[in-house]
Protein backbone atom coordinates (compact mmCIF):
# COMPACT_ATOMS: atom_id res chain seq x y z
CA UNK A 1 0.00 0.00 0.00
CA UNK A 2 1.16 3.49 -0.99
CA UNK A 3 0.69 6.10 1.58
CA UNK A 4 0.83 9.66 0.71
CA UNK A 5 2.39 11.56 3.77
CA UNK A 6 1.73 15.12 3.45
CA UNK A 7 3.71 17.62 4.99
CA UNK A 8 0.97 21.15 5.91
CA UNK A 9 2.62 22.07 9.11
CA UNK A 10 5.15 24.74 8.07
CA UNK A 11 5.19 28.68 9.62
CA UNK A 12 6.22 30.03 6.43
CA UNK A 13 8.20 32.60 8.20
CA UNK A 14 10.63 32.82 5.02
CA UNK A 15 8.07 33.60 2.77
CA UNK A 16 6.16 36.60 5.40
CA UNK A 17 2.04 34.66 4.68
CA UNK A 18 0.57 31.46 5.39
CA UNK A 19 2.40 29.66 2.15
CA UNK A 20 -0.61 26.60 1.85
CA UNK A 21 -3.00 29.76 1.08
CA UNK A 22 -1.27 31.78 -1.58
CA UNK A 23 -2.96 31.41 -4.47
CA UNK A 24 -1.64 29.78 -7.41
CA UNK A 25 -3.56 29.53 -10.77
CA UNK A 26 -6.71 30.32 -8.84
CA UNK A 27 -6.33 27.77 -6.18
CA UNK A 28 -4.32 27.64 -3.02
CA UNK A 29 -1.13 25.83 -3.34
CA UNK A 30 -2.43 23.06 -0.74
CA UNK A 31 -4.77 22.41 -3.10
CA UNK A 32 -2.23 21.55 -5.90
CA UNK A 33 -0.51 18.75 -3.76
CA UNK A 34 -3.92 17.31 -2.49
CA UNK A 35 -5.23 16.65 -6.03
CA UNK A 36 -1.74 14.85 -7.50
CA UNK A 37 -2.43 12.70 -4.34
CA UNK A 38 -6.33 12.39 -4.49
CA UNK A 39 -6.09 11.85 -8.62
CA UNK A 40 -3.21 9.30 -8.37
CA UNK A 41 -3.38 5.93 -8.87
CA UNK A 42 -0.15 5.37 -6.89
CA UNK A 43 -1.21 6.92 -4.07
CA UNK A 44 -3.89 4.27 -1.87
CA UNK A 45 -4.07 6.98 1.43
CA UNK A 46 -3.33 10.36 2.54
CA UNK A 47 -2.30 11.22 6.08
CA UNK A 48 -1.81 15.03 6.42
CA UNK A 49 0.35 16.86 9.51
CA UNK A 50 -1.03 20.54 9.72
CA UNK A 51 -1.54 22.93 12.71
CA UNK A 52 -4.03 25.05 10.11
CA UNK A 53 -7.79 24.40 11.07
CA UNK A 54 -8.84 25.44 7.59
CA UNK A 55 -7.17 22.58 5.92
CA UNK A 56 -9.65 20.30 6.91
CA UNK A 57 -12.74 22.58 5.37
CA UNK A 58 -10.47 22.54 2.42
CA UNK A 59 -9.80 18.97 2.44
CA UNK A 60 -13.91 18.19 2.59
CA UNK A 61 -14.66 21.54 0.08
CA UNK A 62 -11.99 20.22 -2.69
CA UNK A 63 -13.67 16.30 -2.24
CA UNK A 64 -10.65 14.47 -1.44
CA UNK A 65 -11.81 11.13 -0.10
CA UNK A 66 -8.20 9.49 0.43
CA UNK A 67 -7.40 11.11 3.44
CA UNK A 68 -7.19 8.99 6.04
CA UNK A 69 -6.06 10.98 9.23
CA UNK A 70 -5.28 14.67 10.07
CA UNK A 71 -2.61 15.20 13.30
CA UNK A 72 -1.07 18.18 14.46
CA UNK A 73 2.37 19.29 12.84
CA UNK A 74 5.35 19.11 14.73
CA UNK A 75 8.08 21.66 15.55
CA UNK A 76 10.01 20.55 12.68
CA UNK A 77 9.45 18.84 9.85
CA UNK A 78 10.86 15.77 10.72
CA UNK A 79 8.87 15.48 14.01
CA UNK A 80 5.60 15.70 11.90
CA UNK A 81 7.02 12.81 9.75
CA UNK A 82 7.78 11.06 12.58
CA UNK A 83 4.44 11.69 14.45
CA UNK A 84 1.90 10.45 10.93
CA UNK A 85 4.52 7.78 9.99
CA UNK A 86 3.90 6.42 13.67
CA UNK A 87 0.25 6.75 13.32
CA UNK A 88 -0.72 4.58 10.64
CA UNK A 89 -1.13 0.86 12.18
CA UNK A 90 -0.34 -1.89 10.01
CA UNK A 91 2.46 -2.09 7.34
CA UNK A 92 3.40 -4.53 4.91
CA UNK A 93 6.23 -5.70 3.33
CA UNK A 94 6.15 -3.63 0.40
CA UNK A 95 4.44 -0.58 1.54
CA UNK A 96 5.76 3.23 0.30
CA UNK A 97 5.38 6.37 2.29
CA UNK A 98 5.69 8.95 -0.52
CA UNK A 99 6.62 12.33 1.55
CA UNK A 100 5.38 15.65 -0.03
CA UNK A 101 5.27 18.84 0.45
CA UNK A 102 1.83 20.69 0.44
CA UNK A 103 4.04 24.33 -0.89
CA UNK A 104 5.26 21.78 -3.86
CA UNK A 105 1.96 22.40 -6.28
CA UNK A 106 4.16 21.56 -9.56
CA UNK A 107 5.18 17.66 -8.42
CA UNK A 108 4.08 15.42 -11.06
CA UNK A 109 2.84 11.86 -11.33
CA UNK A 110 5.40 11.18 -13.71
CA UNK A 111 8.02 12.18 -10.57
CA UNK A 112 6.45 9.68 -8.00
CA UNK A 113 6.39 6.85 -10.90
CA UNK A 114 10.40 7.26 -11.19
CA UNK A 115 11.02 7.35 -7.65
CA UNK A 116 8.89 4.04 -7.53
CA UNK A 117 11.00 2.93 -10.05
CA UNK A 118 14.27 3.86 -8.56
CA UNK A 119 13.69 2.11 -5.59
CA UNK A 120 14.93 -1.42 -4.93
CA UNK A 121 16.52 -4.07 -1.89
CA UNK A 122 19.25 -1.73 -1.83
CA UNK A 123 17.48 1.62 -2.74
CA UNK A 124 15.10 2.52 0.09
CA UNK A 125 14.76 5.85 -0.86
CA UNK A 126 14.36 8.39 -3.77
CA UNK A 127 13.72 12.23 -4.62
CA UNK A 128 13.76 14.32 -7.46
CA UNK A 129 16.43 16.21 -7.85
CA UNK A 130 17.73 18.61 -10.24
CA UNK A 131 20.71 20.10 -11.16
CA UNK A 132 21.50 23.56 -9.89
CA UNK A 133 22.57 26.41 -12.49
CA UNK A 134 23.04 29.14 -10.78
CA UNK A 135 26.62 30.33 -8.77
CA UNK A 136 26.55 29.00 -5.12
CA UNK A 137 29.15 30.06 -2.49
CA UNK A 138 30.12 28.72 0.44
CA UNK A 139 32.37 30.99 2.84
CA UNK A 140 33.35 32.57 -0.18
CA UNK A 141 34.56 29.98 -2.87
CA UNK A 142 31.99 28.85 -5.48
CA UNK A 143 30.48 25.53 -5.60
CA UNK A 144 30.96 23.61 -8.90
CA UNK A 145 27.79 23.68 -10.20
CA UNK A 146 28.30 20.04 -11.72
CA UNK A 147 28.24 18.53 -7.83
CA UNK A 148 25.44 20.30 -6.82
CA UNK A 149 21.74 18.99 -6.86
CA UNK A 150 18.66 20.37 -5.32
CA UNK A 151 16.28 18.03 -4.36
CA UNK A 152 12.15 18.52 -4.65
CA UNK A 153 8.92 16.39 -3.20
CA UNK A 154 7.78 13.78 -3.00
CA UNK A 155 10.31 11.77 -1.79
CA UNK A 156 9.44 7.85 -1.86
CA UNK A 157 10.50 5.36 1.19
CA UNK A 158 9.78 2.03 2.19
CA UNK A 159 8.11 2.04 4.87
CA UNK A 160 9.27 -0.19 7.59
CA UNK A 161 12.50 0.36 6.63
CA UNK A 162 12.29 4.32 7.32
CA UNK A 163 10.17 3.47 10.75
CA UNK A 164 13.17 1.11 11.62
CA UNK A 165 15.67 4.59 10.47
CA UNK A 166 13.54 6.75 12.74
CA UNK A 167 13.04 4.06 15.98
CA UNK A 168 17.11 4.28 16.01
CA UNK A 169 17.58 8.13 15.89
CA UNK A 170 14.50 8.91 18.50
Amino acid sequence: MNRAILLAAGSSKRFGGDKLFASYKGKPLIVWSLLLLEKSELVDEIYVATNNKKVAALIKKEGVKKVKKIIGGGQTRYESVKKLTRSIAKMGPKDLFMIHNAANPLATENEMKECIKALSSKVFGAAPARQIYGTLKVNGATLPRQEVWETETPQVVHAKTFLEGVKKFT
